[in-house]
């Protein structure tokens, strides 16, 4: 072979390609897709506004007349043990000092006791909050009053916080004299047979039925001095907590008394 003789070298074979990535070429109806029950694209979900007359309840709420009451005392005591801390009247000082701080201290007992946040993420927790805060020696009646709805608030029984409170101390008064307790004596409230079902129109409504036995601290082991059935209501809170649309008890005639 002569060394200018040619040679037309042929082009290589292309190796063929796997692709790694597939390409869709049909169109997903996305509307239908991306739902799991795609088989009902029409169904939508009802959503119920929560109730904006609801006043949630809050530290201050509950506190602010007592924060205020233990400032003018604690601010009395002050002053008056000055005026008396001249050489001549400092045992009237002395004096003074101590009584101030025992009111202040007698005071700062409903803020003591109620320490705990109420969390009532349930229709039953907020009975039970209900009723516990009665349980006291200086029963949270502010505490109470909040946990209602405004048309609870005004009722048969009470329309203002001070025929509310009037209207439970008596109460408390008329259990503690039928078991023959002193004055002081805090009353014991259970809870049974609770049953709570949902307002089919309203979710953030719900249907209550249970009883209530109330005993006496001390003295449970007499029984219960008295016993109501109730139906009452209650409504999802614009902070998500729970509220009473009752607070009240049956007349006389429509309750149990059991004899201790």
């Amino acid at each position: 072979m002569a060394d200018n003789d040619l040679f037309e070298l042929a082009e290589p074979d292309r190796p063929s390609v796997k692709r790694s990535i597939p390409i869709f070429e049909e169109e997903v109806d996305t509307s239908t897709a991306s739902s799991p029950n795609h088989d009902f694209p029409n169904v939508q979900t009802r959503q119920v506004p929560l109730r904006d007359d609801i006043q949630p309840w809050t530290r201050f709420r509950e506190s602010r007349s007592d924060f205020v009451r233990m400032t003018v005392a604690g601010l009395s005591t002050i002053i008056l043990a000055w005026l008396f801390s001249g050489w001549s009247t400092i045992h009237l000082a002395g004096g003074i000092c101590i009584l101030g701080t025992a009111v202040v201290a007698i005071m700062a007992y409903p803020l003591i006791v109620g320490l705990e946040r109420p969390v009532r993420m349930s229709p039953e927790r907020a009975v039970h909050d209900y009723f516990e805060s009665l349980e006291h020696h200086g029963p949270l009646y502010r505490r109470m009053w909040i946990f209602l709805t405004p048309e609870a608030q005004n009722c048969r029984s009470f329309s203002d916080y001070d025929s509310f409170k009037l209207y439970w101390k008596q109460r408390v008064k008329e259990w503690r004299h039928r078991g023959n307790a002193w004055p002081q004596t805090p009353v014991v409230i259970s809870v049974d047979q609770f049953q709570s079902k949902p307002d089919a129109s309203d979710p953030n409504k719900s249907l209550l039925k249970f009883s209530i036995a109330v005993s006496l601290r001390g003295h449970r082991s007499r029984g219960p001095i008295a016993s109501y059935k109730l139906s009452w209501t209650a409504f999802r809170g614009p902070d998500r907590q729970w509220y009473l649309a009752d607070g009240n008890l049956p007349e006389v005639q429509s309750y149990t008394e059991l004899e201790g």
